[in-house]
Parts: structure tokens; sequence; C-alpha cells
């Protein structure tokens, strides 16, 4: 092997996802082991919260390298859409939007020699909003007709992130409809999740 010449190799579970070589001042032969990329990683959002929040360093990258790694390596940057934190150097404790964010790691060791990968974190909010009704008395008009709208019904329905809809099933009655109609208010969040 060339002495200025520095084997590297981005590693998988054993399985190299790229290679290459790095000028070097000294001989070496490194190894990062950073984190699969193959498939995306999920996270689904509480009942309570529109995020998730990375707990523990599992998601953290193991360098191996047989010189030493520069101050502040391996580190990350997030694209996507996004985290509390848009850099560092460990996962744990970074709360990602909903989404699919892009985290790119990168190792440096002293002589300058850069590996990066990239993983994909998804969360998913799939969590369905909490519709309440309230029933009402309305009144017919001269004419025997009368309307009512999502405010009429609604009683503070709730979602963990935001509801983006509301919609009634009846809103128009007339003398057809004296007595008790019983009415159908659906409540959807901004991600598409509904319930009645």
């Amino acid at each position: 092997m060339n002495d200025n010449v520095a084997d590297w190799s981005i590693l998988c579970n054993g399985a190299t996802l790229s290679s290459g070589t790095l000028a070097a001042g000294l001989s070496s032969n490194n190894n990062a082991v950073l984190p699969c990329t193959d498939e995306p990683i999920a996270f689904f959002t509480a009942s309570n919260e529109c995020f998730y929040t990375i707990s523990g360093t599992a998601l953290d990258p193991f360098v191996q390298e047989n010189c030493s790694l520069a101050a502040g390596s391996p580190s990350f940057t997030i694209s996507g859409a996004g985290a509390n934190v848009s850099s560092g150097t460990s996962l744990n404790g970074v709360v990602f939007n909903v989404g699919t964010s892009t985290v790119t790691w990168s190792a440096t060791d002293i002589h300058g020699n850069t590996t990066t990968n990239t993983m994909e974190i998804t969360v998913v909010d799939n969590v369905p909003p909490t519709a309440i009704c309230q029933d009402i008395t309305i009144q017919l008009d001269a004419n025997g007709a009368a309307t009512i709208t999502t405010n009429d019904i609604d009683n503070n329905s709730s979602d963990n992130c935001a509801i983006d809809t509301y919609a009634l099933d009846i809103t128009s009655f007339d003398c057809d409809d004296v007595g008790a109609n019983t009415v159908v208010l659906t409540v959807t969040d901004i991600h598409g999740n509904s319930s009645t």
C-alpha cells in the first residue's frame, strides 16, 4: 500500500456501500461504519404529539478509524421535513417533524479524509382527530327552512397536529324534518386522518 494513500469504505452490517482511496499523510485502512440506508426508517407520532423524539443513540454511527477522528466527528446535517436542530453529533433527543427528513452523516479523520452516508427518517401522523359534537335545537324560519354550520355542531374537536376541515352530512332542514335528526360531523386533520 502506498504510504500516502488511505483506503476507506462505508460499511452497513458488513456490506460495503461505497469505497475509494484518499490522500493521507500516513498509511491506513479506514473503515467507517455508518447507519444503514437501504430502507427508510419510520416512526409514528404519539396521540398528543405532532413530532417524534429520538431516544438513545441507536441511530448514531459507529466509526472505526485507525488514525484519530477530527474533533466533532462524526457529525450530521438534516434536510427535508426538518427537526428542532439542523446539525449536531448525536440524534439522541432530536425532535423530527412529520414528513421525511434526510440525515447526512459525515466522518472526518485528523488528516482531513471524509466519508459520508445518508439515512431517511420519516415521521408519520396516523392519529385521527377527536370529533366532538353537541346537540342543538333550531327554529324553522317563516318559510319553514333552517340551515346549520359546522360551528353549530362542533364542540371543540381536537387533533394532535391540526384540524384541516370540518364537514356535515346535513346542513339544511325544512318542515319534513321536524323532530330529532341525526347529523354527522366529519373532522379531517392536515395529514388526511379523519373521524366522525
